[in-house]
């Protein structure tokens, strides 16, 4: 039962979807976005440091294609339109009332976003502290001038962080 888990009982779970996403620091020079945040931070006197990203052969991973493709092999069926509207426990499992046929498995794991997660959740009866711990992710955006090129179509979200102001803040770059 993952809700009777402690942060150390679960740490090989972590540790294994760790390894197969593959989440490391980078293998080759940052993209020039980094390093102009990081000369930034430097100058300001704020610390900053690069976060750990899902690469795998210098390209960023994803979860479709570590774990749902090699689970989809072994037989997993996606179904793509299909809308859950409830989910309901009885002794041999779960059924979850959807937009077509109840489909009906014996562990369920709601990977809905943080708003229709708990949506989903209450519209099925469990409510025990659902949705109370929502926040608000705020996201500023701000926009700079260099005299060279500082975007890289093909890096993805730069990973330089500055953390000065963690845990309540942390500022990032994207391109």
């Amino acid at each position: 039962n993952l809700r009777e888990s402690s942060a150390h009982e679960l740490q090989p779970h972590y540790e294994w979807v760790e390894e197969k996403l593959k989440i490391a620091l980078l293998s080759r020079d940052a993209p020039t976005s980094s390093r102009k945040l990081q000369e930034g931070a430097q100058s300001l006197g704020w610390k900053s440091k690069e976060s750990p990203r899902w690469i795998r052969d210098g390209e960023r991973n994803s979860v479709a294609r570590v774990l749902l493709e090699p689970a989809r092999s072994l037989g997993l069926q996606v179904l793509t339109g299909t809308r859950v509207l409830c989910l309901i426990r009885d002794r041999a499992g779960w059924r979850a009332e959807t937009s077509g046929e109840p489909l009906y498995a014996e562990n369920v794991f709601v990977c809905a976003g943080a708003l229709q997660t708990p949506k989903l959740l209450a519209r099925s009866g469990i409510r025990l502290n659902i949705g109370r711990s929502l926040s608000l992710h705020p996201m500023l955006k701000l926009v700079a001038e260099f005299k060279e090129d500082v975007n890289s179509r093909d890096f993805g979200t730069p990973p330089q962080q500055i953390n000065e102001f963690a845990p309540q803040m942390t500022l990032g770059c994207s391109v």
